[in-house]
């Protein structure tokens, strides 16, 4: 053992990649969180891409949740976006909210909701709804917390004019890693 470290010091080689903060500088990662879904069947498989999610009807106010919690290496949040999917192309009405809570405490010690957001989709095209800022509803967590995310369809709003289904396939997180 001692003739491996000689051969490889703790500080690392010239050229060599080492893990940790001090050698690794771009510490930024990216976690998409599927959508929890049924098992694949013709009523949540998005039909022309071949992606499972959760179905949203057209013409209802529909709602689909993901619990889950950080990761152990989580420091901050850079950015937080739903992925879509639409079998029309039209726009499509849709809003967050989410609950925040730690084991022992009230499930939505901290909560919010943002929207509706009305965006433009394109039939049988995974779209990153990355036209808003929705970091300011995370802001209160913690990393022992249940996170709940709400993404929520309006199909039933009159602005809502994709006139089909929408598949909500899960979220798409970038944040800053602590190494």
């Amino acid at each position: 053992m001692s003739a491996i470290r000689e051969r490889f010091p703790p500080q690392g080689l010239a050229g060599m990649i080492v893990h940790g903060p001090a050698w690794q500088t771009d510490r930024t990662r990216r976690w998409f969180l599927p959508c929890p879904t049924d098992p694949p069947t013709s009523s949540t498989w998005l039909s022309a891409a071949g992606h499972a999610g959760n179905r949203m009807q057209d013409t209802f106010l529909v709602t689909t949740h993901l619990t889950t919690m950080l990761p152990v290496d989580f420091v901050s949040l850079n950015s937080v976006y739903p992925v879509c999917g639409a079998e029309g192309t039209g726009n499509m009405v849709w809003g967050i909210g989410v609950n925040l809570a730690a084991d022992g405490e009230v499930y939505n010690t901290h909560s919010g909701t943002l929207g509706p957001y009305t965006d433009g989709m394109v039939q049988n095209v995974i779209e990153v709804m990355d036209d808003h800022d929705l970091t300011a509803l995370f802001a209160a967590f913690d990393i022992n917390d249940l996170i709940d995310m709400a993404f929520t369809r309006e199909g039933n709003n009159v602005a809502d004019t994709i006139n089909a289904d929408v598949i909500f396939l899960g979220w798409l997180f970038s944040y800053e890693a602590d190494m």
